[in-house]
C-alpha cells in the first residue's frame, strides 16, 4: 500500500528584512497531523548560486513547526516538508502567507520513482546515492537539505526508489557513486514533465591520472 502523501499548511508571521518566525502545520490528506515531518525553508537560487537554507525544524505531535529566521529571505523563498515514505510538499512563501493567510498543498499518492544505476560496462552500481535536484513545480530547484532528506541508495541490483517526488516531476537528479564522483542526469521532455516510467542511468567513466612524483634538489 503506498505511503500517504502530506499536505502543507503555512502561516507566516512577521518575516521581513529583520527576520521573524515561520509557523505552520503539516498534515496528511485526511487532515491528521503529520508528526515527525522535516520542514525546510530555503530562498530561491540567486545569481548562479544554489538555494540558500533559511532554517529547518521537525513537526511536533500536532504537526506544528516553527522556524526562526535571523534575516528575511533574499528574494522568493519556499517551504518544503518531507517525511520518509511520503511525497514531499512544497509551498512558496508569498503575499498571502505574509498577511497571515493559510496556504495548502496536497499531493496524490505515488509508488515512487524507480531508478537503476549501472557502470560504463552495464554492471549494477551498489551504494550509489540518488539526489533530486530539479522538479516540475513552481519552485523547481530542490535545496540541498531537501535533496539529502529525499535521497535513495541503490541496492545490489543497482536499483533504488525515490518516494519523495512523483516520477513525472523529477526533471534532474544527481548520482554520487564511489569511483564516479557526482554525475547529473536530466529527464525533462518538451512540455515540462519527465517520463513516468522507470529511469535508467549509465554512469560515465571518470579519467584517472597516474604517475610518480620526483623531488629535486634533496640530498641524503
Amino acid at each position: 500500500m503506498p505511503a500517504p502523501s502530506i499536505a502543507l499548511l503555512v502561516s507566516l508571521a512577521m518575516v521581513g528584512a529583520d527576520g521573524g518566525t515561520l509557523r505552520g502545520v503539516v498534515v496528511e490528506p485526511g487532515g491528521r497531523p503529520a508528526a515527525g515531518a522535516e520542514v525546510v525553508a530555503a530562498s530561491a537560487s540567486w545569481d548562479g548560486e544554489p538555494p540558500a537554507l533559511i532554517g529547518r525544524a521537525l513537526t511536533d505531535d500536532q504537526g506544528r513547526f516553527a522556524i526562526e529566521s535571523a534575516g528575511g529571505p533574499r528574494g522568493p523563498a519556499t517551504l518544503w516538508a518531507t517525511r520518509p515514505g511520503s511525497v514531499a510538499a512544497s509551498c512558496p512563501i508569498g503575499r498571502g502567507s505574509a498577511e497571515g493567510l493559510a496556504s495548502r498543498l496536497a499531493l496524490g499518492r505515488s509508488p515512487g520513482a524507480s531508478f537503476r544505476v549501472v557502470d560504463p560496462e552495464g554492471r549494477p552500481v551498489v551504494g550509489a546515492t540518488i539526489l533530486p535536484r530539479r522538479v516540475a513545480r513552481e519552485t523547481s530547484e530542490v535545496p540541498e537539505a531537501v535533496g539529502q532528506l529525499a535521497s535513495a541508495t541503490t541496492d545490489r541490483d543497482g536499483r533504488a526508489t525515490l518516494k519523495a517526488f512523483l516520477p513525472e516531476e523529477l526533471l534532474e537528479v544527481g548520482v554520487v557513486a564511489a569511483g564516479f564522483g557526482l554525475q547529473v542526469r536530466e529527464f525533462g521532455r518538451p512540455g515540462g514533465l519527465a517520463e513516468a516510467g522507470p529511469k535508467s542511468i549509465k554512469l560515465r567513466p571518470v579519467g584517472r591520472v597516474a604517475g610518480r612524483g620526483v623531488a629535486e634538489g634533496c640530498g641524503q
